[in-house]
Parts: structure tokens; sequence; C-alpha cells
């Protein structure tokens, strides 16, 4: 043995007095030592509650004396005789006490039905050169993990609470083929080195027969219940890895077959074996499917430990700590700690929740109209929360979220610690909401200025509000409001219910559209930020600046409306590649630049409004490809040169609006072509020429003519007849000559004629003056002045103009008279 743990630690390379709680001595004097504890034991010693030291101090070297050894042994077995639970017993004694448990053990009954030699046989033929070692270490907290070694094999290490993981198990505790028992009949006769490998090194017996007996009787009783001590058994010469095979072959108590031991295996892992609690065990094996009768007489049992396995790694050595009956588990840890714990804390959270009840009841019963903002929800977010939520705002709009006094930040804040919905930083609407919110602030210049109305709620106020709505009289362009009821921008609702705002499936925000409001600031470019968002209608505001690139690269962008604002610059190029854009509106405002030939890229468009602005230039032939343009207004602009005869291939246009430019040359007869015609505005131009006969044909949808103030000549057609929807005729301030034809009285609809300031003979029709009254043609105007001399006559006028002088005044003309 003691040759034997000498080429051991040579392996180590480390002084056996570098590894705590071992001495080295020799059998017959750990003999010794063990019959003098076992005396002091029976003398009453055993029942001593000291603590034990499981981790003793490391022993003197190898080559000490003999009576040093002597020293050092009886040391330890003084110091062992006080240790709980063992006893000092001889090889034969141990014996003897080995066969009286196993009698008692109704485990343990022989299946023997194959020889030994065979299955030893059968296991050479294996010739497994990866012998597994095992581990039964304990760490500092009382735990260890399972390990496994090179050849896949699991090492068995002590877990908390005393249960011994099995060796050879599956993730599932159960056996693999491997693990299968080792069978060994008591009366087949071993192999000579066979037994010779079974002397027990942890016993340190150094009587050959002794140990050979004791081996025996071990090999036949527990027969090496794992598949891992059988290989260390099957290591030929090697006395030290047998001795160790015997040695846990013998502590591996357990479940088994047909009465033999078997490997330790419980559910899912866990080992039927001796409870601890405090580094004490109460005497005998438990667990799953144990016989409660049986007793081991309270020894102890040791894991052999094949050293082989942490050769070449760095020096570990098995240690334990030592107990200490007076120390107490951790406060944590205590079950009546916890449960009070629990309790305090949850009544703090009633209390602080009714506190919260009780001043929000106080608030609301107060009669302040302050409007100072609402008082931000207790529940704000933590600084990591903020960040989360800042970290999101940043993907889409950028830094300026951290940058004190914007609207990013103002924006950032509300949603963070004021907005009574509290979304989270993973909500699907949270980056739309925050857009919204920016955009509420950016237009307030964060609340120094207001909206016209419907406001985010101040202090005490309600979410619904009396929205202005903007309204326009379409008869003389007046603007007046009406109000209706709807729900504040920033009040504790979905923002789909914030007036102006328009959602689709999955309420998401498709629309912004707010009129004449009082919004003011530049135009928030983070509107194009709102993924879905395919309408921005912002008309008749006050806001000022450019328009921004980014809502040109919206993917979705249908509906821009910007008009009766105070926009400058140009357009962006960017629009002309806004393939799904159908309404473009930026009239009323003071944009420059050129219509860029590119417009011919929207095919789609349907309404081309850049009306009241600084555009100059020709109109771009392009505009022919529009095929599905219904509305072009580019009224009150500088264009200049023709009228380009491609608009005839505008079939579907239903307003065409070029009055107040500088645009000259004549009216293209290809304007005759287009029947859908509703209102076609041309005055204040410099067209000449006659008015083209294909006018008058197939405009059954005309309502509006308006041709006054250019230099037409030439007669009216008598095919005017045919406008059977005509209500305003304005040919004032032409060089029209001839009559006024009868035909003027087949329009049933016609409410509005100006005739004068032209060059016509004769008096106007009676037909004409029979249509004229309250609800028929309620205003005619003509050259019946001055009065006595004038240039037409006209009875049934309620305006006569005086060609030379260009005055008009009204007459006293009664139609019911």
């Amino acid at each position: 043995h003691e040759q034997s743990e000498q080429t051991r630690r040579g392996k180590q390379q480390r002084p056996p007095a570098s590894r705590p709680g071992v001495q080295r001595v020799s059998g017959k004097e750990h003999e010794q030592s063990e019959q003098t504890r076992r005396g002091k034991q029976r003398r009453g010693s055993a029942s001593s509650k000291q603590p034990v030291a499981a981790a003793a101090t490391a022993s003197a070297p190898s080559k000490q004396p003999a009576v040093s050894k002597q020293l050092a042994v009886s040391a330890a077995a003084a110091e062992a005789s006080s240790r709980p639970g063992v006893q000092h017993v001889s090889g034969k004694e141990h014996e003897r006490t080995e066969a009286a448990r196993i009698t008692k053990d109704p485990r343990m009954k022989h299946r023997g039905q194959k020889s030994a030699q065979d299955k030893i046989r059968a296991f050479n033929n294996k010739q497994d050169p990866s012998p597994v070692s095992v581990s039964d270490r304990l760490d500092d907290g009382g735990k260890s993990s399972i390990k496994k070694s090179s050849n896949g094999k699991f090492l068995a290490p002590v877990r908390d609470g005393g249960y011994i993981p099995p060796t050879n198990v599956m993730d599932n505790g159960y056996l693999s083929e491997k693990a299968k028992l080792f069978e060994m009949p008591p009366d087949e006769k071993q192999p000579e080195n066979f037994m010779e490998q079974y002397t027990v090194v942890s016993r340190g017996s150094e009587d050959e027969e002794d140990g050979e007996l004791f081996g025996n009787d071990v090999a036949k009783r527990f027969n090496d219940s794992f598949n891992l001590s059988q290989e260390f058994a099957l290591h030929q010469g090697d006395e030290e890895k047998g001795g160790h095979a015997v040695s846990k072959g013998a502590a591996a108590h357990g479940n088994s077959k047909n009465g033999m031991p078997g490997v330790v295996v419980a559910a899912h892992g866990m080992a039927g074996a001796p409870a601890v609690e405090y580094g004490t065990t109460g005497g005998g094996f438990g667990g799953y499917g144990y016989d409660e009768s049986f007793d081991d007489e309270g020894l102890a049992v040791a894991i052999a430990v094949d050293d082989s396995y942490y050769d070449g790694q760095s020096d570990y050595y098995h240690h334990a700590i030592e107990y200490n009956p007076d120390a107490k588990p951790s406060l944590l840890k205590n079950r009546r700690f916890r449960y009070y714990a629990i309790v305090v804390a949850l009544f703090a959270c009633l209390a602080g929740g009714a506190i919260g009840t009780v001043l929000l009841l106080v608030d609301s019963g107060s009669d302040t109209t302050e409007t100072s903002p609402s008082a931000a929800p207790s529940d704000a977010p933590t600084t990591a929360a903020e960040g989360r939520y800042r970290e999101q705002f940043i993907s889409v709009v950028g830094s300026a979220v951290n940058e004190d006094g914007t609207a990013h930040d103002r924006a950032a804040s509300w949603i963070m610690y004021e907005d009574r919905l509290r979304l989270t930083p993973i909500d699907d609407n949270l980056i739309q909401r925050y857009l919204l919110a920016y955009f509420y602030f950016a237009t307030t210049s964060n609340e120094e200025t207001a909206w016209k109305s419907c406001n985010r709620p101040k202090f005490n106020q309600e979410s619904s509000c009396n929205h202005q709505k903007f309204l326009r009289n379409p008869a003389d362009d007046t603007i007046f409001y009406e109000p209706e009821p709807a729900t504040r921008w920033l009040s504790d609702t979905h923002e789909c219910e914030w007036i102006g705002v328009q959602c689709g499936d999955g309420q998401i925000v498709i629309a912004v559209e707010i009129w004449g409001q009082d919004l003011t600031g530049p135009l928030p470019r983070e509107l194009a930020y709102i993924e879905f968002l395919n309408s921005i209608s912002l008309a008749y505001n006050d806001f000022t600046g450019t328009i921004p690139v980014e809502y040109a690269q919206m993917r979705h962008l249908i509906n821009f409306e910007v008009h009766g604002n105070e926009l400058s610059g140009t357009v962006p190029t960017d629009f002309w590649n806004a393939l799904t854009l159908q309404t473009f509106n930026i009239a009323e405002n003071d944009i420059t630049g050129t219509l860029s030939t590119e417009i011919g890229r929207l095919t789609g468009l349907k309404g081309l409004h850049f009306s009241e602005n600084q555009i100059t230039g020709s109109l771009p032939s392009e505009l022919g490809n529009l095929v599905y343009l219904s509305y072009m207004r580019a009224d009150r602009n500088q264009l200049t040169g023709s009228i380009p005869t491609v608009l005839g291939k505008l079939g579907l246009l239903q307003e065409l609006w070029l009055n107040e430019n500088l645009l000259s040359g004549t009216i293209p007869t290809e304007v005759g072509v287009m029947d859908e015609l509703i209102e076609l505005r041309l005055d204040r131009n410099r067209i000449y020429g006659t008015i083209p006969e294909e006018l008058w044909d197939n405009k059954v949808e005309l309502t509006k003519l308006d041709l006054q103030d250019l230099l037409l000549s030439g007669t009216l057609s008598t095919k005017i007849g045919n406008l059977k929807n005509l209500e305003s005729l304005r040919l004032r301030r032409n060089r029209l000559t001839g009559t006024v034809p009868t035909e003027l009285a087949k329009i049933r609809s016609l409410r509005l004629a100006w005739l004068h300031l032209n060059e016509f003979t004769g008096s106007i029709p009676l037909q004409v003056c029979s249509r004229v009254g309250p609800g028929l043609l309620e205003f005619l105007n003509a050259d019946c002045g001055p009065e006595g001399a004038p240039a037409q006559e006209c009875a049934c006028c309620h305006g006569c103009c005086d060609r030379q002088t260009e005055l008009c005044q009204l007459t006293d003309f009664n139609p019911s008279s």
C-alpha cells in the first residue's frame, strides 16, 4: 500500500504533506490506531457532539520515522474517537459486521447465474484502455456537479443533502447500458490476481491474508454495481486501482436487481442515500424502495477515487467543510423570515395604492382651472427602463431625444412619465404614439403656443373637447368654424381617438389631418417615420420653412396636402419619384422654382395643386402622361408659354385651373375632347383667338366656364345651349362681337352671366330676360350704360357697364315687378 501510495503521489508531483486531510501510515499502524480509537468510543467518547473537522491538517513528509508515524496515528485516532458514527474495527470484525448487515438487508440475495471468470474474461476481451475515475469531492457549498471523463462516462460526486448521484446514468436518471450489474456468485472461485486487486486500500491492512478475505467477501456480495468499478478491477497487476474498485463497490448501496446491490438510482438521477443535515447522518440508507428495518449500524461509507483521472490536471484534492453546531443558516433561507417579508411588502403596496387613490380623489374634486400639466404617474420607469425607451426613440429620430429642451426630449418624457396609458418599450404602438406626441410639442413650441382647439388635457381636464372644425364657403371662399365633439391630443385614450388622427386595421396610424388649428413651426419631418402613414393633410395652418424631403421618401404616401401655409423654397425633386402619390397639394404658399419634367413619372396622380405660389416657367408636355389626373389647379403663378395640346389626352380631367398666369397663345382645340370637364378657368392670361367650337360639344358636365379678361375675339356660338348644366358663364372684358344668342335661355341651370365689356351689339334677348329672377338667372351684366346712350339695350340686367370708362353700376331692376 505504501509503495502504491508513493507511486500515485509521484504522479501528482506534489508532496503528500500538501494534501489536506491525508496521513501516510502503514496498514498495521492504521489498524492499531483504529483499535485505540474504538476502545475509546466504547468508553463513551463516541457520544461526543464536538464539531467534526473533515479536513485534517496535512501530514508530514512520506519519509518520517516510525515513532513520528505512531504519534501521528495516535493523534489521528484520538481525534477520530470523538467523531460520532465512526467505530474502529479490524478487518475480521468489519467482515463479521458486513455479513450481519447483508443478512439483514432484504436486497442482498444471491443472483448468480454466470461464473465470475466468464464475466472477467468478457470484460478483458473488451480491452477498454480508458478506466474512469470517480470523484466524490465536496466543494465549499456542499454541492458538486457530475463530471464527464474523456471516454464519455460520468463521474459520481456527492450532491447537496448527502445524495450520491449514480455513475454512468443518463440525464433522466436511468442506467445506461454500461451500468448493468456485474454478478459474482459467492461460491465462485476468483483468479489469484483478481483477489489481489481487491485488497482494500482504505482499510490500510498490510496483512495479505486478511486483505484477501475482506476483498473476497466484498467482491462476492457487492460485485461492484458500477461498470466503472469493474473496469478498475480488470486492470491486472494494479493493486491500487483494484483496491479502489472494491472500496467503491462496497460503498455502492442502492436499488438492486434480484436482491444484489445495484447502482444508486432514483427519480431524475437522485439516489437513495443518507440525508445529511448540518454535517451528520441519521444512520442507515434511506431513499425510494428502501426497507427502513435495515440498519447499517452507523458505519460511514467512503467512495473510492481514481487518481489517474487527475493526471496532467491542476492539483486538486477532496476536502470537506468543518461542521459548526453553532452556525445557523442565512436569514434569507429562513421560511418564516421570507413569509413575514412578503406580508410586509404586500401591506406596503396596499397602503401606497390607498394613499394614491385618496390624492387622486382630492385632485379630481378640485375646481381649479390651472393650465399646469397633469401630474406624472407614480410608477415612473427606472433609469434602466428609461434607457430602453430612449433606445427605441433614438433608433427612429436620432440623438435629439437626449437633447434637453427639444420637442424630441419633451415627447419622450411625456411617454415615460406623464402618459397614463403607460406603454412599455416593447408595445407595438409605442413609436407611433411617441411621434404623434413629438408632433404636438413641435407644433406648439413645447406648449408655448396652443392649437385653436383640443390641446392636451391640463390639470383636471377631461379627454373630450369641442373641436373647432375648419370649413370654407365655396361660393365666396370665406372661412368659418363649426364646433364638434372630439378627443384631445395627448389624452389617456388610444392615439387613434385623437382628433385628426385616422387609423386602419390593428389601430395603425395611416393619416394625420388637421386643418386650420394654428399649428406653427416648420413641418415636422418626424411624421415621415410613422411607418404606415399614407396621408399628411395640414392645410391652413401657420407652418413655415421648406417641405421636408423625408415626406417624399415615404413608402406609402398617397395624399400630401399642406396648402394654406407659409412654406417656401422649392419642391424636393424626390417627390417626382413618389410613385404612390395620388394627391399633391402645395397651393397657397410661397413655393418657387419650376414644374419639373419628371412629373410625368407620377402616372397615378389624380390631383395636382400648386395654385397661388411663385412657380415660373412653362407647363411641361409630360403632363400628358398623367392619364388619371382629375384635378389640376395651377392658377395664380407666373407660368408662361402656351397651353400644351397634350392636355387633350387627360380624358378624366374635371378641373383645369390655369387662370391668373402669364400664359399666351390660343385655346387648344384638344380641350374640346375633355368630356369630363366640370370647371375650366383660363381667365386673366394673355390668351387670344376665338373660342373653339369643340368647346361647346359634349360638355354636359361643365358647370363653370371662366374666359374673362383675355383677348378673345369672334362671336359667341349658338351651341352654347348644349351646356345644360352650366351655372356660371364669365366672358367679361374680351373682344367678342355679334349678338347674344337666344340659346342662352335654354340653359336652365344658369345663375350668373357676365357679358359686359365686350363688343356685342343689339339688345339682350327677351328669352334670356324671361329666365332672370330668384332661383333662376340671378346675376346678368351687360354694356347697358351709360344711361341714355347705352351700347346695348338690356331691360333685365342687374348691372350696366360703360365700355369707355369700364365703370359699372347696379340697376333698380326688380324681377318681381
